[in-house]
């Protein structure tokens, strides 16, 4: 009766587990985005995906959840889905026009030095 009673609240806290490693997402892509590189964006990646499991995990001892259930793999899933769809494109448009904008002054201080 425990577990059915309290359903709805972990599986809120879960989506709120995946709005928040959303945000670990957009530090590492801002990251990977002025960094750059192959082998720099895999382990960008594979950092992020551990952030994200012990995200979880400090959440399910935070807030006591009982045994491990797919809905809640699948709240963290759709909280990381979510911030993807919304804040992220924020996020995303704004850092690629500052790094466009800093590209291109960039380009045009090589102009002036080779006149």
């Amino acid at each position: 009766m425990f577990v059915t009673a309290n359903q709805i609240f972990i599986f809120l806290v879960c989506i709120y587990a995946g709005l928040l490693s959303g945000v670990v997402y957009d530090v590492l892509y801002v990251l990977k985005l002025a960094v750059g590189g192959k082998w720099l964006n895999i382990i960008l990646d594979i950092t992020f995906f551990i952030i994200f499991a012990v995200i979880y995990i400090l959440v399910s001892f935070l807030f006591e959840f009982p045994v491990f259930r797919l809905y809640m793999f699948f709240a963290t899933q759709l909280g990381l889905f979510m911030y993807i769809k919304s804040f992220h494109i924020l996020i995303a448009n704004g850092a690629k026009k500052i790094y466009n904008k800093l590209k291109l002054l960039k380009g045009k201080g090589r102009e002036r030095r080779k006149t």
